[in-house]
């Protein structure tokens, strides 16, 4: 099926594209958004922050824990419902809003002098020999929609252009004006999408449009979403989320790496715990008292997959091991009273004492990503 857009009538110049309105989810390993975009490559995901639990464990050592009070009981009661799953990918997005079915041909007549203004890439293009026939270019997979919302604006058909467009619409109008170097012309309009878009779309929520929220600031240079957006990645993504079809790669690699950081952090703090409360110099309060403990977070630790410690961090977020660490319990039982045997005073020792105020310093601490220029 072929398609002629006069963009230009007297244009001297016809893009052709071929396999138009390719699914931005296509970009990506081929497929819809789903767990597989998630790393599954244990030893290339864990290694290079796995080597470093034994300083990170250093901070944790047992006077930092013998200077915690297990008495002073803050959290007496243990959260309700099991420990949180590390999350998952939400809904597969709507179809996108094209005009033409996929694999057709699509042509453009345009006007090389506009492009040339607008655009470094078609400056170096077409300022070579060209002979005095109708110039061709050609181009492939972008989205016809988006990429005739981006050609009308920079041929100055503001009427024309929507003044709303789908998060979708706009992660792919972003993917062309990165190739194609046209931020200054495309940057008015991203000024009226962006902001409804973060109401419709808001870029607080984990899923797919996660992705579209981190290309979009990336290439549309939004500091304040990039933060947001990256962050919300950082703490809910369970893996390497991988984007190979996208320039955002390298921005992935820096929201894993944190990612891994914080775990392995959460979990160092458990296990140097667990060797404060072996050693027999953690009977701060009692023998009774360290082995109870002892014996609840080794239960625990184990049923959580955190014991022997685990060689790969794939399938925990660091909203998951958080929760996962606050939800652990710790046993109900009474003081021993000599001189009443009946005694029903429960002791007051907590797990969480030792373990919310560092897990919460962690999540306190994460590293925010900064939105760099190029």
């Amino acid at each position: 099926m072929e398609t002629t857009h006069e963009v230009d009538p007297d244009g001297d110049l016809l893009l052709i594209l071929r396999n138009p309105s390719m699914p931005l989810t296509a970009c990506v390993e081929g497929h819809r958004w789903s767990g597989r975009l998630f790393e599954r490559d244990r030893e290339e995901t864990i290694d290079p922050v796995h080597k470093q639990h034994d300083s990170i464990g250093s901070k944790y050592n047992s006077d930092l824990f013998r200077n915690l009070d297990p008495g002073v009981n803050e959290y007496s009661q243990p959260p309700n419902g099991p420990p949180a799953e590390p999350e998952t990918v939400g809904e597969e997005p709507a179809p996108p809003d094209s005009p033409t079915e996929i694999f057709g041909e699509i042509r453009m007549r345009l006007s090389s002098r506009h492009l040339i203004l607008a655009s470094p890439y078609f400056r170096k293009a077409l300022n070579g020999p060209w002979a005095e026939s109708e110039r061709i270019v050609e181009a492939e997979e972008w989205d016809e929609a988006a990429l005739l919302i981006t050609m009308n604006i920079i041929h100055g058909h503001t009427r024309r252009v929507p003044r709303s467009v789908s998060l979708e619409t706009l992660a792919k109008i972003a993917l062309i004006t990165d190739y194609y170097k046209f931020h200054e012309a495309i940057e008015l309009f991203t000024e009226i999408w962006i902001p409804k878009l973060r109401k419709e779309s808001p870029s607080e929520e984990f899923g797919m449009n996660t992705m579209f929220w981190i290309l979009v600031s990336k290439v549309f240079s939004h500091a304040e979403v990039f933060r947001s957006v990256t962050a919300v990645a950082q703490r809910h993504s369970p893996g390497r989320i991988t984007a190979p079809g996208l320039p955002i790669d390298e921005i992935l690699g820096e929201i894993d790496q944190r990612r891994q950081e914080a775990v392995e952090e959460v979990i160092t703090i458990l296990h140097s715990l667990l060797a404060y409360l072996r050693d027999e110099r953690a009977n701060k309060c009692s023998f009774t008292c360290s082995s109870m403990l002892f014996g609840a977070l080794t239960r625990e630790m184990a049923s959580h997959g955190l014991l022997p410690r685990p060689t790969a961090l794939v399938g925990f977020s660091i909203e998951g091991i958080a929760n996962l660490a606050r939800s652990i319990q710790t046993p109900v039982w009474c003081n021993d009273d000599p001189y009443n045997y009946y005694s029903s005073e429960r002791h007051t020792c907590h797990l969480s004492n030792f373990i919310h105020p560092l897990v919460n310093g962690v999540e306190m601490n994460i590293r925010r990503l900064e939105l760099r220029d190029d």
